[in-house]
């Protein structure tokens, strides 16, 4: 075991890590394909894994996410120390560094190393990158939550409907032959024939006109806790319902059998509550086709209007006086996205291949990298550099990003103590590079939040995938596909991530300098890959775990708050008895498919 010493033992039980984590998704997508619901599904499409009432839904898929930004930081928390253990230096990278008049950075992950690194560790550096990418852009979206949006069917009848009073389809104001409507147990008949079994039922309640049309008229407002609809009308010449005959409404005889029969339905229509609502109608004031007849429902009064040409006098003045609103929650569904969740597999399979590659190649290479302060300190007393010799005062502010000890000294100089921060071992570029990643993710979140707020309130709004949180209604999101929009979604992830990779670059560097100031101070053995006699074995790189373990449970939580901040939903049109009808529209503007 002397070649897995120190921060190879480390590197051993990550790669043990990635791959326990990388076989729990593989295990996870092979059951969602040949397990669950008997198997059978799509790698292309996607498996159910729990469907009930939206909250139950809400909190596992809370929890889910979670677990899916833990499992996230432990495989990209072993990919970025890989990165660290490829970019460190050897001593024959040191040596050609400074013969070269250049420095490099031990104990960091530094990119400013590349130009000495061999081509291969540059390149395994790049894939464990490049692999990284796709985690953060499409993991969170690998479980989604899908809510369920209502459709419903909205009838206008008169009150004595609602006390067993007979009805029929087609409605009194239909004109066409809809022969399907005729069949008692055609679905039309059903539906109805199950609203008026129901309406004297607590899942009923009473709208005044304006606040019916506000929850059943708004394109944008998704079906999620409520259904049909019981539009309870009267003439406004106070001509009884008991005179709602064909052959009193309308003026042509178009042969109905049923001609001189009361009938209480004045009209019935299927409307769907999508999310794509381009291209309506929204217009109240269009004359809108019932099947060969012209009324206008004003959404204003519940006055409606009918066409004097089609209609009796006695008729051609309606009004909604009232409705009665079905409360049905619609059930939410939790589901596996099969392809985005391949995408995740096949990036942990390789991150799992490139650290046991990676700790062969370092573990078993002919020199040994300088993965800590101490390694390099030991190197240099073993072996004195000689570009640095004589200049013991050497300082970051002598070199200037460039080691040139004759033109940055040219001779011996006395030693002047100085206070100086932590801060100052950071290069300035570093300083503002990490300002300007750190503030564009601040300004992004304010850009975001913004459009929100007005949008709805902070107290309107609810943590984790909660079905009243708003929704950003863009035009150019309306046509991408799932990948896209997951992308789209998550992009802020990456951002994010590179905002922790910057922190803990920072936090590095000055407890590097720390660390280096401190054998200055007091004996102190050092700290080393390989320790002979007093040195102390290291089973990290740098970083102390009380430092590091809390900037991977911040990254985390952090990574888990923002899936539950910004994501993406999915809704589900759900009909129940559904009859065929009039899709996405609103009520005041298509009133042009009845029974």
């Amino acid at each position: 075991m002397k070649k897995l010493s120190g921060w190879r033992k480390t590197a051993l039980y990550l790669t043990i890590l990635a791959t326990i984590l990388t076989t729990f998704l593989v295990t996870a997508l092979i059951i969602s394909l040949h397990v669950i619901n008997g198997g059978g599904a799509s790698i292309f499409g996607e498996t159910a894994i729990l469907s009930g009432s939206c909250d139950k839904v809400s909190r596992a898929n809370l929890w889910i996410h979670l677990a899916i930004n833990v499992i996230g930081t432990g495989v990209l928390g072993s990919s970025n120390f890989f990165m660290q253990v490829l970019v460190a230096p050897t001593r024959h990278d040191v040596d050609r560094a400074h013969a070269s008049k250049r420095w490099v950075e031990i104990g960091v992950h530094s990119i400013h190393n590349f130009r000495f690194l061999s081509r291969r560790r540059i390149f395994l550096w790049a894939l464990f990158s490049l692999t990284s990418i796709p985690l953060h852009l499409v993991f969170n979206g690998s479980v989604l939550e899908s809510k369920a949006t209502n459709g419903f069917v909205a009838i206008m009848v008169s009150e004595t409907f609602l006390n067993d009073a007979r009805f029929t389809l087609p409605s009194v104001t239909t004109s066409s032959n809809y022969t399907y409507a005729l069949n008692s147990e055609s679905t039309p008949n059903k539906t109805i024939r199950s609203i008026k079994s129901s309406i004297n039922e607590e899942s009923w309640e009473r709208l005044e006109f304006q606040d019916c049309m506000r929850r059943y008229n708004d394109l944008e407002v998704l079906m999620l806790n409520h259904r049909h609809v019981v539009m309870v009308m009267s003439n406004q010449n106070n001509t009884p319902s008991s005179q709602w005959t064909r052959a009193n409404v309308v003026k042509e005889d178009n042969g109905w059998d049923d001609q001189d029969a009361p009938n209480s339905l004045w009209f019935a229509g299927r409307y769907n509550r999508f999310k794509n609502s381009r291209g309506l109608i929204t217009n109240s004031t269009n004359n809108n086709t019932v099947l060969g007849y012209y009324m206008q429902l004003d959404p204003d009064t519940g006055a409606i209007y009918m066409n004097e040409t089609k209609y009796e006098p006695a008729f051609r003045t309606m009004k909604v006086d009232y409705c009665l609103s079905e409360i049905f929650h619609a059930p939410c569904r939790l589901s596996i996205v099969n392809p985005l969740l391949l995408i995740v597999c096949i990036m942990c399979i390789s991150k799992c291949l490139l650290c046991s590659y990676t700790l062969k190649v370092r573990s078993w290479s002919t020199e040994e990298p300088l993965m800590t302060v101490g390694d390099a300190i030991s190197s240099f007393i073993a072996k004195p550099d000689t570009c640095t010799k004589g200049i013991c005062t050497l300082d970051a502010e002598d070199l200037h990003m460039k080691l040139d000890p004759e033109r940055a000294l040219g001779s011996s100089r006395p030693w002047k103590k100085k206070q100086v921060l932590a801060g100052n071992a950071v290069n300035p570029g570093i300083w503002i590079l990490s300002y300007m990643l750190i503030g564009s993710l601040l300004v992004l979140g304010g850009l975001l939040l913004a459009p929100a707020l007005q949008t709805q309130s902070l107290r309107e709004s609810r943590f984790a995938h909660h079905q009243k949180n708003a929704d950003v209604n863009d035009a150019g999101l309306k046509s991408a596909s799932l990948l896209g929009l997951t992308m789209i979604s998550n992009t802020p992830q990456l951002l994010l991530s590179l905002c922790y990779m910057t922190l803990n670059g920072l936090i590095t560097r000055m407890l590097a300098e720390l660390e280096w100031a401190s054998y200055a101070i007091s004996f102190k053995a050092l700290r080393v890959t390989n320790p002979r006699g007093d040195q102390r074995s290291t089973y990290r790189l740098q970083l102390p775990y009380r430092w590091s373990i809390p900037l991977l449970a911040i990254s985390s939580i952090l990574h888990w708050v923002y899936s539950n901040c910004f994501y993406l939903s999915n809704y589900e049109c759900k009909w129940f008895h559904a009859v065929p009808g009039n899709g996405n529209k609103r009520l005041d503007s298509s009133i042009d498919n009845s029974y």
